[in-house]
């Protein structure tokens, strides 16, 4: 089965690139947002929605066979939001959603201001994520490149308001890191967009506990879609 994933803050079309081989039977294929990565250039931008309807024109040509979806952080906003498009359009939905890095979107409250920090400030919590390497953040000339495509989606994020909607008839499938930012809790709160049972995952570790842990989330990956 394809899975078609959606980058995090920053990310681009190999944000997931060590999660394919551990994958035993289907094929993983990243998106790439306009302004990174191959589209390096293109306008960025700034809406989660946008972002959404972007996801929603890659993959609307290829639902002819079952097909999934991953996202990590943003990119778990992007699958969830590309799927009540694609139920509003009375297209194919997707089997499965795995989740990671994301609490509940119904705790969004389109307030934020991170996207509008000072430079050194804005680094700073960059770094306290664990997402950008420090070699990244200590390069100007990288930094130059990076930093608007990191405020770009992290406003996205923070000004996306959540607007109560019929849960889907989709199962969610959602890893957490226990030292992540936001609570257990909070993380169970996705329960509530789904109709079915929520099958939850929790690991060691913080925001980015994914990269430490692609072997264990391909078996449960596997397992669920077999």
């Amino acid at each position: 089965m394809k899975i078609f994933a959606f980058p995090h803050a920053g990310g681009d079309s190999y944000c997931y690139r060590d999660l394919q081989p551990h994958l035993s039977n289907h094929t993983l294929e990243t998106q790439n947002l306009p302004g990174r990565g191959k589209l390096f250039g293109e306008p960025l931008l700034h809406r989660i929605h946008e972002m959404a309807e972007n996801g929603l024109d890659i993959v609307k040509s290829d639902m002819v066979k079952p097909y999934a979806f991953y996202g990590h952080s943003m990119g778990a906003m992007i699958a969830y939001l590309t799927t009540l498009k694609i139920r509003d359009a009375g297209l194919r939905l997707p089997e499965m959603l795995f989740l990671s890095g994301r609490k509940a979107p119904s705790l969004n409250t389109g307030i934020g201001e991170r996207h509008n920090l000072p430079t050194a400030e804005f680094r700073k919590e960059l770094e306290s994520l664990g997402g950008c390497p420090k070699e990244v953040l200590d390069n100007a000339e990288l930094m130059e490149l990076f930093e608007p495509i990191l405020r770009a989606d992290f406003e996205s994020i923070e000004t996306y308001t959540y607007e109560k909607v019929q849960p889907l008839n989709i199962k969610i499938v959602l890893f957490h890191g226990s030292g992540d930012h936001f609570s257990k809790d909070d993380a169970m709160g996705w329960q509530s967009e789904t109709d079915l049972p929520m099958d939850f995952y929790e690991y060691n570790g913080s925001h980015f506990f994914i990269h430490q842990e692609w072997e264990s989330i391909a078996k449960i990956i596997d397992s669920e879609l077999a």
